[in-house]
């Protein structure tokens, strides 16, 4: 997958391929972790986000 992501950056259509990386296994991990609170979830996906910037 990192490979696609790198395409798409290399052609200008994503940004940064690390970020869409790290938006990816941060899905991959909520899905596992299914039985989260949805607002833990928020709270947690609120902070994260700060590290995208």
């Amino acid at each position: 997958m990192r490979d696609i992501f790198d395409k798409m950056e290399r052609h200008r259509i994503i940004g940064r391929a690390e970020d869409w990386s790290y938006i990816r296994e941060l899905r991959n991990s909520v899905s596992r972790d299914y039985p989260m609170m949805a607002n833990e979830y928020y709270q947690c996906a609120d902070k994260e986000s700060g590290n995208l910037a």
